[in-house]
C-alpha cells in the first residue's frame, strides 16, 4: 500500500502505520488480543486498533502469586476521582469460567516528544465517543507511544474517570540499509519498554496480575 502510494520512508504518515503495524503484532504475539481490526486514517474515529483482550489469562497467573480471590470479593467498590469501580475479577468469579473478554481500544502516537495533556483531553474525548456508559467499565483506552507522558499529563492521564493504559513500545529501525524499506519483516524493534496505569484502569484491574506478563 505504501510502495504504491510512493510515500516518502521518511514521511510522518509512513513512520505511523509502520509503529501501528509493529502495535499489531505486539497484540496480537504478546498479549493474545483477538478481533483485531485495523482502521487508521481520517475515519478512524480516533481509533487506531480495536480488539478484544482476554484477561482470565491474567487471572490464572494471580492465582499462582497466592493473590487471594476472597480479599477481592470482600471488596465490591473501589471509589477512584468520584466513581465508584466494580473491578473486572468480579466478573469472571460470579461466572465461572468464562472468558472475561473487555472491549480495548489502541491509539497509536510515534512521538519523539513526551506526549503533552492536550493528547490526554483529546483521547478523553474519543472514548467517551466510542464508548457508552454501559460498556465504560468494561472497555480499556490503550496508548501506544516510544515516549512519556509530561508531568501535566500524567496529572490529566491519572485524573480520568475511565480505564487508560500507557504502554511504551520501541520504534521499528531497519534491520539492513539495504532491506526493503516497505516490508514490515526488514524492521527490528517493537518491543515493550514499559507501561502504566491510571488508578481508574487499576481499579479495573484489581486482582488481574498483568505485570507477569508484562515486563
Amino acid at each position: 500500500h505504501l510502495k504504491i502510494n510512493s510515500l516518502s520512508t521518511t514521511s510522518t504518515h509512513f513512520t505511523g502505520t509502520l509503529y501501528e503495524l509493529s502495535t499489531l503484532k505486539f497484540l496480537k504475539d504478546y498479549l493474545k488480543v483477538t478481533g483485531l481490526v485495523h482502521s487508521g486514517g481520517t475515519s478512524d474515529n480516533g481509533i487506531d486498533i480495536r480488539g478484544y483482550w482476554d484477561l482470565s489469562q491474567y487471572v490464572t497467573l494471580a492465582k499462582t502469586e497466592n493473590i487471594e480471590e476472597e480479599d477481592i470479593i470482600k471488596k465490591k467498590t473501589i471509589i477512584v476521582n468520584g466513581s465508584r469501580i466494580k473491578p473486572l475479577i468480579l466478573k469472571k468469579l460470579y461466572n465461572g469460567n468464562n472468558p472475561l473478554k473487555i472491549n480495548l481500544l489502541v491509539q497509536c502516537k510515534a512521538y519523539q516528544s513526551k506526549l503533552p495533556p492536550t493528547t490526554i483531553r483529546e483521547l478523553s474525548g474519543i472514548f467517551n465517543y466510542n464508548v457508552n456508559n454501559l460498556n465504560k467499565n468494561k472497555s480499556i483506552l490503550m496508548i501506544v507511544t516510544p515516549n512519556t507522558l509530561t508531568h501535566q499529563a500524567l496529572r490529566e492521564f491519572n485524573n480520568c474517570r475511565f480505564g487508560m493504559m500507557l504502554v511504551n513500545l520501541k520504534l521499528l529501525g531497519l534491520k539492513d540499509s539495504k532491506m526493503d524499506r516497505f516490508t514490515i519483516a526488514s524492521y527490528k524493534g517493537g518491543t515493550l519498554d514499559g507501561f502504566y496505569l491510571n488508578p481508574y484502569c487499576k481499579a479495573m484491574l484489581e486482582g488481574i496480575d498483568i505485570n507477569t506478563e508484562m515486563k
